[in-house]
């Protein structure tokens, strides 16, 4: 198995979506992506509970017969987790089933968690859409005070409840929880709905080490 750096992603394309995210809240490095569906799937990551890094096109690995291969995104969790992920439409997953498998052998073999997403994932009841207006918010700036005075107050709250209902709590724009949502000092469920927002320390999952990413992601 061969770990080298990736292959360069953005490069200027006439027929298909390309180029970063910028989530200078979570790491200096931008993201980059290659198509609509990588770009949707990225924003999602970023909204993962746990979640320290994410890299574009990692490495390359030798499959057997020399043939290379290169995963889209490598995910790395506090919990000392990396998922390797290939973003592929369902349509062309079934087309290259045989060394998508092989892949996935490969990596569980080195320790990795390894992931599919598809439209099917990425598209279910709005998800990408809602993941779109978190991170957009996220790159809303707040003065530290204001943000740190948001939290305390949402820290008394006794049980998660709706964007509206912790903007009406705290008395500030919803926006702001939309911010905090977006940096990940609020968390969402897998399905990103706006109705049920906690703490990421109120996650017994996250805490007791029982968080599964993979899950999360491919809801």
């Amino acid at each position: 198995m061969l770990l080298e750096r990736g292959r360069k992603v953005v490069t200027r394309s006439p027929h298909r979506r390309v180029g970063y995210i910028s989530c200078p809240w979570l790491q200096e490095e931008q993201v980059e992506y290659e198509s609509l569906l990588e770009l949707n799937f990225a924003r999602i990551a970023l909204l993962c509970p746990g979640l320290v890094s994410i890299r574009s096109q990692p490495f390359v690995i030798e499959l057997p017969g020399g043939e290379k291969y290169t995963p889209d995104f490598r995910l790395d969790f506090a919990s000392k987790l990396a998922v390797i992920v290939e973003v592929k439409p369902s349509k062309f997953v079934r087309q290259h089933q045989e060394k998508l498998d092989t892949a996935a052998e490969l990596l569980r073999s080195h320790g990795f968690t390894y992931l599919i997403a598809t439209e099917e994932q990425i598209y279910k009841d709005g998800r990408d859409a809602r993941a779109s207006v978190y991170i957009r918010y996220a790159r809303s700036h707040y003065a530290d005070d204001v943000v740190r005075d948001a939290l305390v107050k949402l820290q008394a709250q006794v049980s998660p409840g709706s964007i509206d209902k912790l903007a009406q709590y705290v008395g500030c724009p919803r926006e702001l929880v939309l911010h905090l949502i977006g940096i990940r000092r609020l968390t969402v469920g897998p399905s990103l709905l706006p109705d049920q927002i906690s703490f990421p320390s109120d996650l017994k999952e996250l805490q007791n080490g029982e968080f599964c990413p993979a899950s999360w992601l491919n809801n």
